[in-house]
């Protein structure tokens, strides 16, 4: 079989990959590839029946996703905080009852969930994306680098991972990395591989009814944050959060009644009153976790000066919020790394 050629390739359609592909594509460029394991594009972005499953708030100082949104005209609205609040800082500590302060900076939500801005970006690049495509093994040929995957080789004189640099320790790669990199890409956690996200959708908030706000932090409870998550134009209104994870070796049904039980102490009996029960265990998701699992340490501290290099004499990069030196951990660190790795890559390729 004939290899596929292209001047960029980009192992990946997460949103970091997907920034790569929009600049590459907003610049003129279309010898390009998103080569993305699932069927569908997004990684870590999962928005079912308009509840966030995974990536879900940017903050007041996200400016490049903030720049995005804007130029694909959509909008961004208000994390509601209002009513009261539960706070219990750890297992045997009293539950403190609190309200939100007007002088703190919000957070903000996509409107139409974040898949909204997956769909868009879609729309753009559809033409440039193999789904379904896994990524075996990444080896350098002289100028190039070849790509072989279950669907064949793709060539390219420049390639781009985007996936989770723990997970990505798993390809082959010919040469070997240099052990520093791969020691990092081992102890690097991959954002969202331990989350187990929690979503229950009702015909009304019957806890703003109630001056509650629908947010509990708990670091030791079944549930360990909750918010509410209500859409823009407050018509379908939900409840969305973090599961602890003691509960992932449970069956659903029995994971179902611990966290319906505990809100109940908070919420009232109405928590069982849902139209829709979603849980989505981010650690059995074999192209974010993979067979390699979680790591033992869940670091936060992303942008390691190792993912910054390039190898393969220039010609291999590493992207991804877990790569970004801002905002790592955030949809913000994965568009700003991906929309500055293509112009740093672009503006190479133009200088030669």
């Amino acid at each position: 079989m004939q290899r596929k050629k292209y001047k960029y390739i980009i192992i990946g359609g997460g949103l970091s990959g997907l920034t790569s592909g929009f600049e590459f594509n907003l610049s003129g460029e279309n010898s390009f590839k998103i080569l993305e394991a699932r069927d569908r594009l997004g990684g870590r972005i999962n928005t079912q029946n308009e509840v966030d499953l995974g990536a879900t708030w940017m903050h007041y100082n996200h400016s490049t996703i903030f720049n995005l949104l804007e130029h694909m005209k959509l909008g961004k609205f208000e994390q509601y905080n209002t009513g009261e609040s539960y706070y219990k800082a750890y297992m045997n500590a009293p539950t403190q009852i609190f309200q939100a302060s007007a002088d703190e900076f919000p957070s903000y939500r996509i409107k139409g969930g974040s898949s909204a801005l997956i769909e868009v970006l879609d729309e753009q690049l559809k033409d440039h994306v193999e789904l379904e495509t896994v990524v075996k093994k990444i080896a350098e040929h002289g100028n190039c680098v070849v790509v072989t995957t279950n669907k064949g080789e793709f060539e390219a004189e420049q390639v781009i991972v985007t996936v989770p640099p723990r997970l990505a320790s798993t390809i082959e790669f010919l040469p070997k990395l240099p052990t520093k990199l791969i020691d990092t890409m081992l102890s690097t956690h991959s954002w969202f591989s331990h989350a187990i996200k929690v979503g229950l959708t009702y015909n009304n908030a019957f806890w703003r009814e109630n001056d509650k706000s629908g947010m509990i932090i708990a670091s030791s409870e079944v549930i360990t944050e909750l918010y509410d998550h209500s859409n823009a134009e407050e018509g379908k209104f939900g409840l969305m959060g973090f599961a602890n994870e003691q509960i992932r070796p449970l069956k659903l049904v029995e994971q179902k009644e611990k966290i319906l039980s505990y809100l109940e102490q908070f919420l009232g009996s109405e928590v069982y009153d849902y139209v829709d029960f979603q849980l989505k265990d981010w650690s059995k998701e074999e192209f974010t976790t993979g067979d390699i699992g979680i790591h033992a340490q869940r670091s936060t501290v992303y942008g390691n000066l190792v993912f910054q290099k390039s190898y393969y004499n220039g010609k291999l990069h590493f992207s991804g919020t877990e790569t970004s030196t801002i905002q790592g951990g955030y949809l913000e660190g994965a568009v700003y790394r991906g929309v500055s790795l293509a112009q740093e890559l672009m503006n190479t390729t133009s200088n030669r």
